[in-house]
């Protein structure tokens, strides 16, 4: 991901971290301490983060993929979770007929401060709007349901996201190896 003054972030899963390449080519590690866990403040833990994504105000979002979470860097450098597999997550705050993250894997901002998330396992895409209300909004959470308004079919295992200047979502479905348009 790159943010307004032109850095670049970087899921580095196998060190469990996230580095920033800085516009002059120096890299550093932003956040998480090299070790696999779960850990919000500074410098945070991770487990096998997935992709990250940067917002208009310079935070960055991580799709932790190994903790079935969905995290937050400030611009302090703190890590803070936002929604996923941490206790203070509950299926309330889900929506009770939702599942928890499975493997999210793809993160992406909008201009709007809306995130979309490729929850893989789950085989959905959800939205995480500035109040942390995070519903399906394409594809199937739950085996055998009703799939979600804005695709009318199932995804298979959506891997990857990102959204364009007009609001449209882009999607790749890892399973049948395809990519996707959702216009909201």
């Amino acid at each position: 991901a790159t943010d307004r003054d032109g850095n670049i972030y970087i899921a580095d899963s196998s060190n469990h971290s996230i580095r920033k390449i800085d516009k002059s080519g120096v890299i550093s590690t932003l956040a998480g301490d090299g070790t696999a866990g779960f850990g919000d403040g500074k410098p945070g833990q991770f487990r096998l983060p997935g992709a990250v994504a940067c917002d208009q105000e310079g935070n960055i979002y991580v799709a932790d993929t190994g903790n079935n979470a969905i995290r937050k860097i400030l611009l302090s450098g703190e890590v803070v979770s936002i929604a996923g597999s941490d206790p203070k997550f509950t299926a309330g705050q889900m929506g009770s007929a939702l599942p928890a993250f499975q493997n999210p894997s793809g993160i992406a901002c909008d201009k709007n401060g809306n995130i979309y998330v490729a929850d893989t396992n789950n085989n959905c895409i959800r939205k995480i709007d500035p109040v942390n209300f995070h519903p399906v909004i394409a594809g199937n959470a739950l085996p055998g349901s009703v799939t979600a308004p804005l695709i009318p079919q199932a995804l298979d295992s959506p891997s990857a996201i990102t959204c364009d200047s007009k609001g449209n979502i882009y999607v790749v479905e890892a399973g049948i190896k395809k990519v996707i348009k959702i216009s909201l």
